[in-house]
């Protein structure tokens, strides 16, 4: 009897800390307006955007987006079954294109094109929040679990129809010298050749938006 209410005991224990896990859990989305590119057609239906830890889970959306169009049939798309599709609501607006990585052609992504013209950016959104757990001292059996923000973006750049290049910014002060960054994109100005100063993402927008102007005006 006393072995029979152990395992009895024991199962319930193993059964709640395993349903705390989000294998049991509801998997939550933000569902907005938009639309997905199928060839030359744009399909309008809404996209699932994954909630995880209470926040947008834009990382993911490099790899795979859930769409259900008008006929709330849902099917998820990888980048290399679709050209792109886009996000229509406000808080969330963007279009995000199809892109193989120069580093290794067979690998696509989703990327959320920042800037269109004469330059192109792109982004990968790597912002995420994971939770590591940690033992509260060492040899116990009990631990702690921490959430930690991971906040990261890779910018791809294309000059017309030239290759990728590719432009990470340090990811606790996004921002990189000048002079590195000269390096990578010639079409800035000469006076960044020798520069230590740093350049944040928006700064460096602002100028290639004003490149994209002086070229639309030529």
């Amino acid at each position: 009897m006393r072995k029979l209410l152990f395992t009895i005991t024991s199962l319930f224990v193993v059964l709640n800390s395993v349903a705390q896990t989000d294998i049991f859990k509801k998997k939550r989305t933000y569902k907005v307006e938009g639309y997905i590119l199928a060839g030359t057609d744009t399909v309008n239906g809404i996209i699932s955007i994954p909630i995880r830890y209470d926040e947008l889970d834009y990382y993911s959306l490099g790899t795979v987006v859930e769409f259900t169009d008008s006929l709330n049939q849902t099917k998820k798309y990888r980048p290399n079954k679709t050209p792109g599709f886009g996000l229509l609501g406000d808080a969330v607006f963007g279009d995000y294109v199809s892109i193989g990585l120069r580093e290794n052609p067979d690998n696509y992504l989703f990327l959320k094109r920042v800037l269109a013209g004469a330059i192109t950016l792109y982004e990968n959104n790597l912002d995420r929040t994971v939770v590591k757990t940690t033992p509260t001292s060492v040899g116990a059996n009990s631990h702690i679990s921490q959430k930690q923000s991971v906040d990261e973006s890779i910018y791809y750049l294309q000059k017309n129809n030239e290759p990728l290049i590719k432009i990470q910014f340090d990811s606790k002060t996004s921002s990189v010298k000048k002079k590195d960054l000269k390096k990578l994109v010639n079409i800035l100005p000469e006076s960044f050749t020798n520069s230590d100063e740093e350049i944040d993402v928006s700064a460096f927008i602002t100028i290639l938006s004003d490149y994209n102007l002086k070229n639309q005006k030529e």
